[in-house]
């Protein structure tokens, strides 16, 4: 039964979250050509970040030569 609320929580944590992933999309992709069709976009975008391997090097950092 302990098992079963941590699970609950665990998913509410998760829709909380891809709820406030979306809206981040949604907002970048409001000044885009897609504008139209952020929502469905948006919930796009949220999956394919969603699938990265947690191992995966994120390395954002841009070099300039």
């Amino acid at each position: 039964m302990i098992f079963f609320f941590f699970c609950l929580k665990i998913l509410f944590i998760f829709r909380e979250q891809r709820a406030l992933l979306e809206k981040c999309a949604q907002t970048t992709l409001s000044s885009k050509l897609i504008a139209r069709q952020r929502e469905f976009f948006s919930k796009m975008v949220v999956d394919a970040v969603l699938m990265l391997d947690e191992l995966l090097p994120l390395n954002m950092y841009v070099k300039f030569y």
